[in-house]
């Protein structure tokens, strides 16, 4: 008995349910509809028959399933009741209609309104999800930034600790220098080395200064020494300048006195020659260096050189002759015997 009211029940429940049903459809067959195209760049969930709310009351529902067009859109086709006008400029978007997965078209009037409204067949652009699915969206959009963050975290903690090992290598290769440096370069010896090295290099510079102080009276003595052989030969060319005049009205020694004047200015070029070389060379001894070098530090070179000067100036070049040197016997008279 109790099964069978309990099965009555349910069977009065089951009818009521498609008379109302049946009532809902009457009446909107009754009532008329107009449709309105929506694109949707997501359609999950979206299927025929799913309700259509305007703030929150249900003003129509998805007549056909929707459909995927050429611009890789999803266009649904929206079945609105003619009681309903919806304004220019409302939102449309697709939002979850129960905690099972339904989904549902809600449309959004605009907070200023023009006075127009939607005509049947007029074609929208649907906004994207809202509520749970928004929230769920966002969440993965989030969820794939932070595994696109941690990827690349990786990544740059992969090649820190790449750089920290390089770092490392590079610590211990300076250490193993700076040890060799120690031992090996910087070791007592090398630096007892270095250090008489240097000792050794002031003491050569102190020595070159000595002696240039004690080339400079020397090289002064042989300029003097220069500048009165150089005089010397200027007095000889005005002798010679003179004597030509005289050369000129003896011809019978014409011929002689021309080849001896020629001589003679043959001796002066010598001598201003080397009056010019002995110039260079006294450069080169107030610079360390030079031939005339022994002649400031050998005092019979020296002695001698005063003496030529000496006789040049008593005698002439001419009638030149060495007062001092005392006459040496013929070598061929050893030789001579006596006749008998």
């Amino acid at each position: 008995m109790e099964t069978a009211v309990g099965a009555f029940l349910f069977l009065g429940l089951v009818a009521a349910g498609v008379l109302i049903s049946s009532y809902s459809g009457i009446l909107r067959a009754v009532g008329g509809t107009y449709q309105v195209k929506v694109e949707f760049e997501d359609g999950t969930g979206l299927i025929q028959g799913s309700p259509v709310r305007m703030l929150g009351a249900e003003i129509g529902e998805v007549a056909e399933v929707p459909v995927l067009t050429d611009d890789l859109t999803i266009e649904a086709v929206l079945a609105i009741e003619e009681g309903y006008q919806i304004p220019v400029g409302a939102v449309f978007q697709i939002s979850s209609a129960s905690l099972l997965g339904d989904r549902e078209v809600t449309v959004t009037p605009p907070r200023i309104r023009s006075g127009q409204v939607l005509e049947a067949g007029d074609r929208v652009q649907g906004g994207p999800a809202r509520g749970l699915d928004q929230l769920q969206d966002e969440a993965q959009t989030v969820a794939e930034e932070t595994k696109l963050f941690l990827q690349e975290t990786r990544q740059t903690m992969a090649k820190a600790e790449e750089a920290l090992a390089e770092f490392r290598g590079l610590a211990l290769l300076l250490s193993d220098g700076v040890e060799v440096v120690n031992t090996e370069v910087l070791n007592p010896t090398n630096l007892e080395n270095l250090s008489d090295t240097l000792a050794g290099l002031n003491a050569l510079v102190r020595s070159a200064d000595r002696l240039t102080r004690r080339l400079q009276p020397a090289a002064g003595q042989a300029k003097e020494a220069l500048a009165e052989v150089q005089g010397a030969a200027q007095e000889a060319r005005e002798v010679m300048a003179g004597a030509r005049p005289v050369l000129k009205r003896v011809p019978q020694t014409m011929a002689a006195l021309e080849r001896t004047a020629a001589s003679i200015e043959n001796t002066s070029e010598s001598f201003q020659e080397t009056a010019r070389k002995a110039t260079a060379a006294i450069d080169g001894v107030s610079g360390g260096e030079g031939a005339l070098a022994a002649l400031t530090k050998d005092p019979e070179t020296r002695e001698n050189t005063q003496v030529f000067i000496r006789n040049l100036r008593q005698y002439g070049i001419l009638g030149y002759r060495d007062a001092e040197r005392e006459e040496t016997e013929d070598p061929r008279k050893r030789f001579q015997g006596r006749r008998r």
